[in-house]
């Protein structure tokens, strides 16, 4: 089961939250300055394209090869992929967010449903025992076609 900690900003409605898993992202090592861009995380894309320049810089200088490039930038991709989900909740606190809860599940999906039900049982409970909603209007099943008339 993974764990996840969820992020809100104070005041904010917990439909709002953020959920970062804990453990090595995938994502960022395989994609890094793309996941951080993608994840508004400024100053550790920048830290990432400076350390990936700075690495291509230096082979070009010391003219050590391709080999070297690779492994210093599978290096900068590992080291993401291991403190990517921190450097997100570090980013996170510095735009505002705390972090108010764990929540665990097999995945996101569950982590979210375990973490809203303990939050908001009244919710929860209204809206089961709430009548189905009858359809009217069009019997088409896939909505595509306006009713005549």
């Amino acid at each position: 089961m993974a764990i996840y900690s969820v992020h809100s900003r104070p005041g904010a409605p917990a439909e709002d939250a953020v959920f970062v898993k804990d453990g090595f992202a995938w994502a960022a090592f395989v994609f890094t300055l793309l996941w951080a861009l993608w994840h508004r995380m400024w100053i550790v894309a920048a830290i990432v394209f400076s350390a990936t320049a700075a690495i291509a810089a230096a082979a070009s200088w010391l003219v050590q090869g391709d080999v070297t490039v690779n492994l210093a930038s599978f290096a900068v991709s590992l080291i993401l992929g291991f403190e990517g989900n921190d450097l997100r909740r570090w980013s996170l606190a510095r735009r505002g967010y705390r972090e108010i809860a764990l929540a665990a599940g097999r995945n996101l999906d569950e982590a979210e449903l375990r973490f809203f039900a303990a939050q908001m049982p009244d919710r929860l409970s209204e809206a089961s025992h709430a009548p189905p909603k009858l359809r009217t209007g069009s019997h088409d099943p896939l909505g595509l076609f306006g009713t005549a008339g």
